[in-house]
C-alpha cells in the first residue's frame, strides 16, 4: 500500500529544516552501516530535535563503495597515507588529497544543491590504521585534519561553523601503538578547543569489546554489535546538542533548556589526600546529569586510570565514588610529584591488562554519570595538584581602582578554583573568590557578593561564569587597556552550551580573541550596562566588571 501524501509530502504548515550526517572512515565506519547503527543515530537525532522526518529531518550521508567512486568510508585504509599525503616539501608545505579524499569530495558533490546547503555534522571515525604507525605526531596529524576539513567544506560551499567534525574519541584498535593512539586523542582535544576550527568529542569509546569476526578474541581490530549500539545514545547526544538551535518547541532539547548531556562527566582535577600518598581525590564536572552511577567490579578495581610521571605509567589498583562530584583512586605505590593522570591512556580498551584480556569483556567498565555516559579526561592529563598551589592574593579595593563602598566586601581568604555545578549552604551565602586555572574554566557563584578571577592568558581559551549577580566582580587578569588590549561584548555560548553574553578578550589589540568568557543567563543590555575598572593585582594588570 502507497503511504498516504500527508505522512510523505511536506506540508505548507509546517517548518522546513534539514541536517545531514556524513559518516566517514575505515571498517569500523563502514560497520555502522552495515548494523544499520548510524541510521539508528538518525532516528534518535531526529528525536531529540522533535523533527518529524518529514518536514525536518536529519539525513545521512554514507557509502561504503556500492556506488563506485563516491565512497565516504573504505575498510582497510589509512587516513594519512591513503586519504591524505604530504606535498613534496614535507608537512609544512602542504596535503595533497589522494583516492578515496577524492571520492568523499565526489560524494559530496554528487548531493542536490538544497542537501550540500544544509549544516552537516561530519563524523569521523578514522583512526585505526593511523594508530599503527609508530612515531604519529599530534602536529601531523592534527595539519591533515585540518587541510581535510578545508577541502569537505568548500565541498559544501559552508564553513566551520555550520560543518563541524564530531570525532568518535580514538576507538581502541588492535595492534595500535599506544603513544601514536594518544597523539590522536590529543589532536582531537587541539581541534576540539579550536573555536574557529569548529569540532567537539561526540563520544567516548573504550569500554567495548572489538571482537567481531575475530573467532571470539577480543580486543581486535572491529566493534561487534554490541559495541556499535552503545553509539547510538552517545552519538545522537553530541549531534543532536550540536544543531540545539534548531530543535523544535517541545522537544527533548528545547525541554532541556537547549541542553542534554552530551560531553558526559569530566575529571578537571585531581589532589593528593594528606596523609596517604598512594591516593588522589578526582573532581568531576557533570555536563548535565546528577550524579554518576555505581561502579562494576572492574571499574571499582580502578581500571582505566593512571597516572604518568618521568617516563613511567603507574596503574590505579582502586576506585570508589565519594559523591556526586568526586571519585577517590588508589595506586600501589605513591604517587610521584610532577604526575599527570589520565584515564584510558593510549590503547585505551577498559579491561585488566594480562593473559585474560583477550576474554574480558569492556562493557560496563567506565565510570558513568547517570545518563550512562562515561567518564573522560583530557588527552593531556590532569597536573597532579595543579590547582593545590598556594592561593592567588584576594582582590581588594585598592588594588583593582575600585572604590571601596559598603557593597563590596573582599574576602579574607580565597578558596580553591570551584568547576562543580552544586554547591554547599555555606558556599551559597558566604562572599567568595574563585578563579580559573588550566582546566577548570567553570567559576560558579552563590548567593554572596563574590569576586570571579578570569585568566585571559589561560591556553583554554574561554571561561564561563554562572549565578552572576549584583554585588558580584569579574576580574580579567593580564587585560591592559593602556596597552593595547580590547574587549567586546556579543550574545555567546560556552563549550558546554550554556548562553548568556559573552566577553571577547583582545590581550593585544591584534584582532584576535585570546579569551572569550560567558556571563550564563546575562543578557548582553544587562552586560553593556556593567561598569568597567582597570586596575591591577599582584603588579599584574586587570579590568574588572561590577
Amino acid at each position: 500500500m502507497s503511504p498516504s501524501p500527508a505522512a510523505t509530502t511536506p506540508t505548507s504548515a509546517a517548518p522546513q529544516d534539514e541536517v545531514n550526517i556524513l559518516l566517514r572512515g575505515q571498517s569500523n565506519a563502514n560497520l555502522l552501516l552495515t548494523y544499520g547503527v548510524i541510521y539508528r543515530v538518525r532516528d534518535e537525532v531526529q528525536r531529540l530535535l522533535g523533527f518529524d522526518g518529514v518536514n525536518q529531518k536529519v539525513r545521512v550521508i554514507a557509502n561504503d563503495g556500492s556506488i563506485p567512486g563516491s565512497d565516504t568510508v573504505a575498510g582497510g585504509t589509512s587516513f594519512i597515507g591513503n586519504w591524505m599525503q604530504p606535498a613534496a616539501g614535507g608537512v609544512g608545505a602542504g596535503w595533497v588529497p589522494q583516492s578515496h579524499e577524492k571520492n568523499l569530495l565526489k560524494a559530496i558533490a554528487e548531493q542536490p544543491a538544497a542537501i550540500r546547503a544544509a549544516p552537516t555534522a561530519v563524523l569521523w571515525l578514522h583512526n585505526e590504521y593511523d594508530s599503527t604507525h609508530a612515531g604519529l605526531t599530534t602536529a601531523q596529524w592534527t595539519s591533515a585534519v585540518r587541510a581535510d576539513a578545508a577541502l569537505v567544506r568548500q565541498a559544501f560551499s559552508q564553513g566551520a561553523a555550520t560543518v563541524p567534525y564530531l570525532f568518535v574519541n580514538a576507538i581502541p584498535y588492535g595492534g595500535a601503538n599506544g603513544a601514536s593512539n594518544q597523539a590522536i586523542k590529543l589532536g582531537m582535544q587541539t581541534l576540539a578547543a579550536d573555536r574557529g576550527f569548529d569540532a567537539r568529542i561526540a563520544a567516548q569509546f573504550n569500554d567495548v569489546d572489538m571482537d567481531a569476526w575475530n573467532n571470539g578474541v577480543k580486543g581486535g581490530p572491529h566493534m561487534n554489535t554490541a559495541d556499535a549500539a552503545q553509539l547510538i545514545d552517545r552519538l545522537a547526544r553530541s549531534i543532536a546538542d550540536t544543531f540545539a538551535a534548531k530543535a523544535r518547541p517541545g522537544s527533548p532539547v528545547a525541554c532541556a533548556g537547549g541542553h542534554v548531556d552530551a560531553l558526559g562527566p569530566e575529571a578537571n582535577q585531581a589532589t593528593p589526600v594528606n596523609g596517604n600518598p598512594t591516593r588522589l581525590l578526582v573532581r568531576v564536572a557533570q555536563d548535565a546529569a546528577t550524579g554518576l552511577k555505581p561502579l562494576n567490579a572492574t571499574a571499582a578495581g580502578g581500571v582505566g586510570w593512571s597516572v604518568l610521571a618521568n617516563g613511567a605509567q603507574i596503574k590505579a589498583c582502586a576506585a570508589r565514588i565519594v559523591d556526586s562530584t568526586h571519585v577517590l583512586l588508589t595506586f600501589p605505590q605513591a604517587v610521584p610529584g610532577g604526575a599527570t593522570l589520565h584515564y584510558a591512556w593510549g590503547y585505551g580498551r577498559l579491561v585488566v591488562a594480562g593473559p585474560g584480556a583477550q576474554q574480558a569483556s569492556g562493557h560496563g567498565n567506565a565510570v558513568y554519570d547517570t545518563n550512562g555516559l562515561p567518564i573522560w579526561t583530557r588527552a593531556s592529563g590532569i597536573p597532579v595538584g595543579h590547582d593545590a598551589a598556594s592561593p592567588v592574593a584576594p582582590v581588594t579595593p585598592g588594588n583593582t581602582g575600585l572604590p571601596a563602598s559598603p557593597g563590596f566586601h573582599p574576602p579574607t581568604s580565597a578558596p580553591r578554583p570551584v568547576s562543580a555545578t552544586s554547591r554547599g549552604a555555606a558556599d551559597a551565602t558566604h562572599n567568595q573568590t574563585l578563579w580559573t586555572a588550566p582546566g577548570v574554566d567553570v567559576l560558579v557563584g552563590g548567593k554572596g557578593m563574590d569576586t570571579f578571577l578570569v585568566n585571559a592568558a589561560s591556553p583554554d581559551g574561554w571561561a564561563s561564569v554562572r549565578n552572576f549577580h549584583h554585588g558580584d566582580m569579574v576580574a580579567v587578569r593580564g587585560l591592559d587597556w593602556k596597552a593595547g588590549g580590547r574587549t567586546s561584548w556579543a550574545e555567546g555560548t560556552d563549550p558546554l552550551g550554556r548562553s548568556g553574553a559573552t566577553l571577547n578578550v583582545d590581550l593585544h589589540g591584534s584582532g584576535h580573541v585570546d579569551a572569550a568568557i560567558t556571563f550564563v543567563g546575562l543578557s548582553l543590555a544587562e552586560a553593556k550596562g556593567l561598569a568597567a575598572s582597570p586596575g591591577s593585582m599582584n603588579g599584574q594588570p586587570l579590568v574588572t566588571w561590577h
